[in-house]
């Protein structure tokens, strides 16, 4: 049998409320995972969702896992999105060293908060950060 997701978690309740939120129905969200109404008990609160189906919810909504169980993820959310800024400003300022220690601080955030769909973002940054220092190093090299 495979692992249930304890219902006092209002998880269907959050399901429901992304799924309506992207526009997408019932029908939609079930296919491939789960028949319609046993989606319909999910979301209702009458049965648990399985780990499996829930990871399969989550990729199909687009949205991490920790979101349906972790009653501060919209806080998290808007601390990586805050993060995301302070990085880009830093890079903007060409504040090189602070750089470095925001974007460990960001990855570790990342991991510790279990939202993988950042990890682009993550990897967007750093790979900013690596062509600035390249291209600053080869302007110095040249003079």
């Amino acid at each position: 049998m495979s692992n249930q997701i304890p219902r006092h978690n209002n998880i269907g309740e959050k399901i429901r409320a992304k799924r309506k939120e992207i526009g997408m129905t019932l029908g939609e969200l079930a296919k491939g995972i789960c028949s319609v109404g046993k989606l319909s008990n999910i979301e209702n609160g009458n049965t648990p969702v399985s780990n499996q189906d829930l990871n399969q919810f989550s990729e199909k909504l687009n949205t991490p896992i920790s979101y349906f169980s972790d009653p501060n993820i919209n806080e998290r959310l808007r601390e990586i999105d805050y993060q995301i800024q302070k990085i880009k400003d830093l890079i903007g300022l060409k504040q090189w060293h602070y750089v470095e220690k925001e974007l460990s601080t960001f990855k570790n955030k990342i991991d510790t908060y279990q939202i993988k769909s950042r990890d682009i973002d993550y990897q967007f940054l750093n790979g900013i950060y690596c062509l600035r220092k390249i291209i600053i190093k080869k302007q110095k090299n040249t003079y």
